[in-house]
């Protein structure tokens, strides 16, 4: 199954009004949440340089599905990808869509755009194999959060002690808790 390319930005809204100023953890993590999670990243972008081992990006991001899937329930899931990854339409494969130019998530305040599929949690594979990971993730409910800036080294979870415990209680994501207040994980910082 591949991800649905969502026509309209009506099911990433609320995330505008929940997100900090960027390079804080709180620009990845929507307020609602009571705990945020750091998950350290590799640079999933370029796949021909990350081999499938334990450390790649491929295999970190199914894990993390692993760790979510069963908190979702069958829900969908909506993925928000920025705009500016040049791929679109070009070199992807799996998400080879005409992009239009409606229905784009704009994050006023961060001065950021994002397209918008919706799919099960498990799709989040399909984008760490397409050479990107979605900025945020987020299932229907909202009971938990994924988010990354463009360049972080890291990705943020929000959500609430179950959550925390599902992404801490998988040892190979070297997951720990931060403050939200925090500064992102960027590289040469």
């Amino acid at each position: 199954m591949n991800p649905k390319w969502d026509e309209t930005d009506e099911a990433g809204r609320w995330l505008a009004d929940e997100l900090d100023q960027r390079s804080t953890v709180g620009a990845a993590v929507p307020r609602r949440y009571p705990l945020c999670v750091e998950i350290p990243r590799t640079r999933v972008q370029y796949p021909e340089l990350v081999e499938a081992t334990e450390g790649s990006g491929v295999v970190r991001a199914a894990v993390l599905v692993d760790a979510l899937e069963h908190l979702t329930k069958g829900q969908i899931c909506h993925f928000a990808v920025w705009e500016g990854w040049g791929y679109f339409g070009r070199r992807a494969t799996r998400l080879a869509y005409d992009i239009p130019s409606e229905g784009i998530l704009l994050i006023p305040h961060q001065q950021m755009r994002y397209h918008l599929w919706s799919g099960p949690v498990s799709e989040f594979s399909t984008f760490a194999r397409e050479w990107t990971d979605p900025s945020f993730v987020w299932p229907e409910d909202r009971r938990w959060c994924l988010g990354s800036s463009v360049d972080s080294t890291a990705t943020y979870l929000g959500g609430d002690n179950a959550v925390a415990a599902a992404v801490l209680g998988a040892p190979e994501l070297d997951a720990r808790i931060v403050d939200r207040s925090a500064e992102q994980a960027f590289p040469d910082r």
